[in-house]
């Protein structure tokens, strides 16, 4: 049975020709299909149905893909947008895959960090930047006498620090271009929350620069 709704499935003759040769199994084939699913299949094939996106989904089926390699798929599919953007040559930016909440949360994090790496009693001042004047370009500023001491950019994520490794994050092309307007002695940082680690905050300078 399965052979054969295959077989017409894929056929190039004529619709009205099969009709001719199949009288009874063609108008009944894809009832008949559904009564061989067991109850699971069935609940399965609903839950397709009822997605909106059955076509998408039967092309996929219908692709050059093995079982082990949807399952792989299934396995991975936080990581698809990632994988397709970077395929497709799509810009990415943080909007596009963060949280805003987490990340509201990372930045007061981040904030009372500096705070007390620089305290306002040692003349500093942290400047939220991103939350006050909508900066692109960083979410904080530290000032020293109207000096500026380093900027900081915050990256929250939701897993814990064992596990970073497969967590990325994305820098605007903001971000990237004011980098190379910095001088080799002006810090720029990008403050790691892991709110999976009880929000462990790692810095990292990534405003060195290095010649061509």
């Amino acid at each position: 049975m399965n052979e054969l709704y295959k077989w017409m499935s894929a056929s190039d003759l004529a619709k009205e020709k099969l009709q001719s040769w199949y009288k009874w199994y063609y108008p009944r084939r894809a009832t008949l299909m559904v009564d061989m699913l067991s109850d699971t299949q069935r609940e399965q094939a609903l839950i397709i149905a009822q997605s909106g996106k059955l076509e998408a989904l039967a092309s996929l089926a219908s692709a050059d893909l093995t079982k082990d390699e949807l399952a792989l798929l299934v396995a991975n599919i936080k990581k698809l947008p990632v994988a397709l953007s970077l395929l497709l040559g799509d810009s990415v930016d943080d909007s596009s895959f963060a949280n805003l909440a987490e990340g509201d949360y990372g930045e007061e994090i981040v904030y009372k960090k500096l705070k007390g790496l620089y305290p306002k009693s040692e003349g500093y001042s942290v400047i939220w930047a991103s939350r006050d004047t909508n900066e692109p370009c960083y979410d904080f500023v530290v000032k020293q006498n109207d000096n500026v001491v380093c900027y900081c950019d915050a990256k929250a994520t939701k897993r814990g620090i064992t596990n970073a490794d497969s967590i990325p994050f994305f820098m605007r092309r903001s971000q990237w271009e004011f980098l190379q307007t910095l001088s080799p002695d002006t810090p720029y940082y990008i403050a790691r929350v892991f709110m999976g680690s009880d929000d462990i905050v790692k810095f990292i300078r990534i405003s060195e620069h290095v010649k061509n």
